[in-house]
């Protein structure tokens, strides 16, 4: 199953790195782009993470193990009903 995916990030090194991680999975990157600086706003509920996230309608999710960094809400984890496509560099990649 071929993907489509438009990164968005504000830093070029993540962006890269993104694209780097996806290139062994079946996923097209259609575009790239910025995100506006300071436009990020944690969340540090879990139900609001999955809800933001299942509004912008992706095709794809890619979770890292960022821990370190405590990026996740406490407890969050992905829905049952989203489909692991697989892993890269430490990451899973989920279709919602």
């Amino acid at each position: 199953m071929a993907l489509s995916a438009v990164i968005v990030d504000d830093e070029q090194l993540a962006r890269d790195e993104l694209a780097y991680l996806l290139r062994d999975l079946d996923v097209d990157i259609v575009a790239a782009g910025e995100g506006p600086v300071g436009a990020e706003r944690p969340i540090r509920n879990s139900a609001d993470l999955t809800r933001s996230i299942e509004a912008l309608h992706p095709a794809a999710v890619v979770v890292g193990s960022l821990a370190e960094f405590n990026v996740m809400p406490s407890g969050w984890a992905p829905p049952a009903t989203w489909h692991l496509i697989g892993y890269e560099g430490g990451s899973a990649v989920y279709a919602p």
